[in-house]
């Protein structure tokens, strides 16, 4: 019987350690879960943070770079308007009113010298804020990260290109335009005493019919010229009594 009591005391024994052992065990694996819970909770946690980080980020790129294009679209349009006032001022000389006489006709193509090359060194400064501008982007964007920058750039690229291609064909024509305004100024101040104003009917006068004949073909000239200009315009959806150089600062780029 002792023996036998003996047994049943080692086998209850056993059962007892076999049972703190199982015991043991499952409270490591519900520590190591807890645990591999707890860490994946905070690599969900710095995930959820670097993608809000990322995206506050590119965010904040995107408001830096559409302050930098209205800025940009902004100085163009400026100096687009100062443009074109001085190329009103410029068509106005040409008007047979404002050359009644001969001192009209003689400072109108002093005037007209002044305002061409002023026009025409407002060109080379519009054209040069494209420059300056491009040189503003890639400092702008020197920091920041290759792949973040790939459309932003790209975008700046179109916008660019779009609106250097559009003056670069306006000024072009503008140049020929120009040269054919001051060459009919010079030809009426060579000819100024051969050269009236008609009161009633609003035009010129001219004693000798071939002075008249020379003017009219460098008039044609000069109007086959904003003709040729006005289909460019046309080209690139822009009336011809409006200036091209605000109605391409008008465009909005799509956001890339």
């Amino acid at each position: 019987m002792a023996v036998k009591g003996a047994a049943t005391l080692n086998k209850l024994l056993i059962a007892i350690v076999v049972i703190a052992l199982l015991g043991g065990i499952g409270f490591v694996v519900y520590q190591e879960k807890q645990k591999a819970d707890f860490i994946a909770v905070q690599e969900a946690k710095v995930q959820a943070e670097l993608v809000e980080k990322r995206q506050a980020e590119a965010s904040k790129r995107a408001e830096i770079f559409e302050n930098f294009l209205n800025s940009f679209l902004q100085i163009v349009a400026k100096e687009a308007k100062e443009y074109k006032h001085g190329r009103a001022v410029l068509v106005g000389l040409i008007l047979p009113e404002n050359l009644r006489n001969a001192d009209y006709i003689t400072e109108n193509y002093t005037l007209g010298e002044a305002t061409v090359m002023s026009l025409r060194l407002q060109m080379d400064k519009i054209m040069g804020i494209f420059d300056d501008a491009d040189n503003q982007f890639d400092s702008i964007i020197s920091n920041w990260p290759e792949e973040d920058t790939r459309e932003i750039r790209e975008g700046w690229d179109q916008v660019k290109q779009n609106h250097t291609q559009l003056y670069v064909e306006y000024f072009d024509s503008e140049q020929a335009i120009l040269s054919g305004v001051l060459k009919l100024l010079e030809f009426y101040d060579a000819h100024k005493t051969q050269i009236g104003y008609d009161e009633v009917s609003g035009q010129l006068t001219f004693a000798d019919p071939s002075v008249e004949g020379q003017a009219d073909d460098i008039k044609l000239d000069l109007e086959a010229l904003m003709e040729l200009q006005e289909e460019m315009l046309a080209k690139h959806n822009i009336k011809a009594d409006e200036p091209a150089t605000e109605s391409v600062t008008s465009e909005q780029p799509s956001e890339q």
